[in-house]
């Protein structure tokens, strides 16, 4: 495998990993204990929407550069 490859695929990973954390936020099944205001879970769902757009486009990027 090559390091592109191996880069790709840790892109993918981490994405997916993003994805079910802000699932579980949206859900309601991250325990907060009510210790986290509601400000802050909306501003941690915000970013991790934000980075999984980063990755999406970093996914589109690459997957471009490897078919030159």
């Amino acid at each position: 495998m090559t390091p592109e490859h191996e880069f790709i695929e840790d892109l993918i990973e981490i994405r997916s990993k993003l994805k079910k954390q802000l699932g579980l936020i949206e859900a309601g099944k991250m325990g907060t204990g009510g210790a986290v205001a509601a400000s802050a879970s909306e501003a941690t769902k915000a970013r991790l929407k934000r980075l999984i757009e980063d990755f999406n486009d970093l996914l589109k990027e690459n997957a471009s550069a490897d078919r030159t």
